[in-house]
């Protein structure tokens, strides 16, 4: 007998992911925004604005399999989208995946794909996506920075279109929560065979589309009108302010030039 998993009724996501409505703080979901120590107050979400948010780095790079730092995840998770993803008490429930299936030694993980999902260039996101993302981060000469993660997947095979399955060395107690992680965000095949650099412009499947990055400066981000979660994201766009010095974040804060930071 196989545990089967599907995604009905929880579409709850991190704050920033599904991009719940913050007008400076006002309104907003109820719930804490992972990686700030901001409470956010319970109100109904209203779509439109602009989030801006105060970080004090630079990222590293906006490619899943070469952005190591948590500034690089902090835009992979609105670019891309992956498998599965953590609800606020991080346990792992499909996201990209309608359902999954985990055959009854633990040996091996099939997963349904949403049907109609589209990268931000217009492709369609199939399961030789899902491949050709985990055999690059598997490749020898990957550089993945979180290889431990992905050590135990023997292969990955396209059974259909929309089903892919995940065969193991091993039993890994933790494999589903490595689906939800940034650096197992789903990339376009075609697109990156073709030559595409997704360190100089990341293309996904996310609530965002990368519009622009100015070093030490801002990332900027627009609403991904396609999104497979309906209704979602809230914003209109999304501005990530590159602060470093503390007492200008600081002003930043208080002037609502920002509407929150990380420190």
């Amino acid at each position: 007998m196989k545990n089967k998993t599907s995604a009905a009724g929880l579409s709850r996501r991190r704050f920033l992911k599904n991009s719940v409505a913050v007008i400076a703080l006002a309104s907003a979901a109820a719930q804490i925004v992972p990686g700030f120590s901001i409470p956010v107050l319970a109100a109904e979400p209203k779509p439109g604005g602009v989030l801006k948010a105060a970080f004090s780095a630079d990222p590293a790079g906006f490619d899943p399999v070469r952005g190591p730092s948590g500034m690089s995840h902090v835009v992979i998770e609105q670019v891309y989208s992956t498998l599965m993803a953590l609800d606020p008490d991080a346990n792992p429930y499909p996201e990209l995946a309608e359902s999954f299936e985990m055959s009854p030694d633990g040996l091996e993980y099939k997963f349904k794909l949403r049907p109609g999902i589209k990268f931000h260039n217009g492709d369609e996101l199939t399961a030789e996506d899902v491949k050709f993302s985990f055999d690059r981060l598997r490749a020898k000469d990957s550089g993945y920075s979180y290889g431990a993660q992905v050590e135990s997947i023997a292969s990955v095979d396209v059974i259909d279109p929309l089903t892919v399955s995940f065969k193991l060395s091993k039993r890994t107690g933790p494999f589903l929560t490595y689906m939800a992680f940034p650096g197992s965000s789903i990339v376009p095949k075609k697109l990156v065979e073709s030559g595409h650099d997704l360190n100089e412009k990341p293309v996904g499947s996310g609530p965002f589309k990368f519009v622009s990055y100015e070093p030490r400066s801002a990332i900027r981000f627009e609403r991904n009108p396609d999104y497979f979660q309906a209704g979602k994201p809230y914003f209109d766009a999304l501005e990530y302010r590159i602060i470093s010095d503390v007492t200008a974040l600081t002003d930043a804060i208080m002037s609502g030039e920002v509407n929150f930071s990380n420190e």
